[in-house]
């Protein structure tokens, strides 16, 4: 499967293998409009997806990372959510990636930070 951040859209969207221009995606995060709500994005980044079909999204304009489980509706912010420089706040999450040891980096517009899984 391919996932694609849809920024402007605020929503993270999956699309089956072998997918052609007229493939429908299916919504499998956000989709609810811009917002701070644990269904909503606002301008996300990056999106990692783990072995059992987690979802890890850097919402940028909500200054956090979620985590979407497979199949939910919503999503748990698990770093962040709140603006600043502080060791547990972000400003502006831009990319995520697990290590070889499977910590979670989040690097952001004002500092690069990390969190453990």
């Amino acid at each position: 499967a391919l996932y694609v951040t849809d920024t402007g859209n605020h929503r993270i969207m999956k699309f089956p293998s072998g997918s052609t221009s007229a493939t429908y995606g299916t919504v499998v995060a956000g989709g609810n409009g811009a917002g701070s709500g644990a269904n909503q994005l606002n301008n996300p980044r990056s999106i990692l997806v783990d072995s059992q079909g987690t979802l890890y999204i850097s919402d940028g304009d909500n200054n956090r990372v979620q985590r979407w489980l497979q199949n939910a509706k919503s999503g748990t912010t698990i770093v962040g959510g709140t603006k600043g420089t502080a060791s547990n706040q972000l400003r502006w999450p831009e990319q995520i990636l697990f290590d070889k040891y499977n910590n979670l980096l989040v690097s952001d517009r004002r500092l690069t930070t990390n969190y453990y899984r």
